[in-house]
């Protein structure tokens, strides 16, 4: 019945972070139109959902959101979000990345018969304006995933509370942190090392000229722009380098950046494109030579994958990770008992089109993915 379809979907909606705790849902008016039913319907399906402890009605303020109570036996992984509303607005270059490792720990957590929550870590979307509230039941019985060091702020506390966590980063050099990654499961993704062999391929293939276009260039955890500056000096060749972030926030950022990249070109005659979370700009092309007017003697490989480059005419190389696969294997290791602080390394595929005439080559997605396993002891 359509009450049954429409409780399932929000509860869904609920469980997979679209709608978060404390978050107001639309009206009885807005639902109804929504879903094309009668408000009756609507008002059924929030009435089961009421009862089974995921809404509870404030007289004169609406429907808000609410996390039922733990039952006994219930495992529950918990997967910090940046925002309430991450999983439905964001634009965030991370996100399909994001994503991936979610589903991925998803899926690990319904083989294992745990739920999966989500947990927003700040209603600004601000690291140092943290919403403790959301995170006040996390406790030493919790398994929390963290993607990435955006959530730095927080790490001590997460470390004084022994929380059990799992936490995805992209970097391997030391850091203020180390001492709490010793505690951890650590899925480390060792951009510089990877990014460095690609660099070094480039140059194998003739390119003396390479282009660094990349992001979040103050970051000094930033492996992508470490990795080409040593790979440079390294090969005794000039470095040249685009920084996107100063288009950032522009209606016209895609545009700034092709502009950018043509001028460059101009300035330099580069011979090769190394460029970091290139979708933005480079997606929408059937013809990236032609968008940015380059010659096609040039060679691009970008970080990161999409469908996209599949339909280009010709096609550009991709390194790209299999997020899935490590959202897998986090919450796998991250759900077994004992609770073992370890390591787990998962580099980076390099889908070569230039050599395979533009077929695809999905990274693997078994234990060959994974270097090895460290534990701390």
């Amino acid at each position: 019945m359509k009450r049954d379809r429409i409780f399932e979907e929000l509860k869904h909606a609920i469980l997979s972070g679209t709608y978060t705790e404390g978050e107001k849902l639309p009206t009885e008016f807005e639902l109804s139109a929504q879903y094309a039913v009668a408000r009756g319907t609507i008002r059924e399906s929030l009435k089961r959902l009421e009862e089974e402890g995921y809404l509870e009605r404030i007289k004169s303020k609406g429907t808000f959101v609410r996390r039922p109570e733990q039952r006994n036996g219930d495992r529950v992984l918990s997967f910090l979000i940046p925002y309430p509303d991450y999983m439905r607005l964001s634009h965030d270059v991370m996100f399909s990345a994001f994503t991936q490792v979610f589903y991925g720990a998803v899926r690990a957590a319904s083989e294992e018969g745990w739920r999966v929550e989500t947990v927003p870590f700040s209603r600004t979307n601000n690291n140092h304006d943290i919403d403790w509230a959301a995170m006040e039941h996390l406790d030493e019985n919790s398994r929390l995933i963290v993607f990435n060091k955006w959530y730095h702020t927080a790490f001590r506390t997460f470390l004084k509370r022994r929380i059990k966590v799992g936490i995805i980063r992209y970097f391997t050099e030391p850091s203020p942190w180390d001492g709490c990654f010793a505690q951890w499961i650590n899925a480390v993704i060792p951009t510089k090392t990877d990014f460095i062999k690609a660099i070094e391929e480039l140059h194998a293939r003739g390119c003396r000229r390479i282009l660094n276009a990349n992001t979040h260039y103050n970051d000094p955890y930033n492996e992508k722009s470490i990795a080409y500056r040593e790979a440079i000096k390294k090969l005794g060749l000039d470095p040249i380098e685009l920084n996107y972030d100063v288009f950032y926030g522009r209606p016209d950022y895609c545009a700034c950046i092709m502009r950018a990249v043509r001028k460059l070109w101009e300035e330099t005659r580069f011979d090769a494109v190394f460029a970091a979370d290139a979708r933005g700009f480079i997606a929408g092309s059937q013809n990236i030579y032609e968008s940015l007017n380059l010659p096609e003697t040039i060679r691009f490989l970008v970080v990161r994958d999409h469908p996209n480059f599949l339909q280009m005419n010709p096609q550009i190389s991709a390194l790209e990770e299999d997020h899935d696969f490590i959202g897998y294997s986090i919450a796998k290791a991250l759900m077994q008992d004992p609770f073992l602080p370890q390591e787990h390394f998962f580099h980076y595929s390099f889908l070569d089109r230039e050599s395979t005439g533009g077929a695809y080559v999905p990274p693997p997605t078994d234990a060959n993915n994974s270097e090895e396993e460290l534990s701390y002891g």
